[in-house]
């Protein structure tokens, strides 16, 4: 519940700053996926969970944490 809310939440967000999303298109509505950012940023991640109209589950490794 706290997920799909703080989603909306920044999907608002994105369409107040006027930020776009492309090659959305090409990414499956079902099945197994792997998206990969090139992490020009922070907010990478975070973007691609609100582009995406499916949950995302994020991967990273351990010394991310720490």
């Amino acid at each position: 519940m706290v997920y799909y809310f703080a989603r909306g939440i920044c999907r608002i967000l994105f369409v107040f700053l006027g930020l776009k999303k492309e090659g959305i298109e090409k990414i499956p509505e079902k099945g197994p996926v792997i998206v990969a950012s090139n992490h020009m940023s922070n907010w990478d991640p975070i973007m691609v969970g609100i582009s995406l109209s499916r949950p995302v589950h994020f991967m990273a490794k351990v010394e991310l944490f720490n």
